[in-house]
């Protein structure tokens, strides 16, 4: 059986498509772009306005992290790290 069909309701996407799935095949597998809009694609779901508006600090949390790694890698001409786990 698929972990696809395990999912709980409120985490489903877009054309019932698994985040996962979009994460996988249009970020590459990137971790830091694939929580950053899983707190995008979750937003205003659950919870009160409060929650809400941390979800969108958690996204924002994980871009800047993400471009941290960018910058810090064009300053020093380095390869992209572990962050893109899709190899194919």
């Amino acid at each position: 059986m698929s972990a696809n069909n395990k999912v709980v309701k409120h985490y489903n996407s877009v054309a019932s498509k698994q985040h996962w799935d979009l994460v996988y095949e249009y970020l590459n597998g990137d971790y830091l772009l694939g929580n950053a809009t899983k707190y995008i694609f979750r937003f205003g779901k659950k919870g009160t306005e409060k929650d809400h508006i941390e979800d969108l600090k958690k996204a924002i949390h994980y871009l800047e992290k993400k471009i941290e790694i960018l910058q810090n890698q064009e300053d020093d001409g380095s390869e992209p790290t572990g962050y893109y786990v899709r190899q194919d």
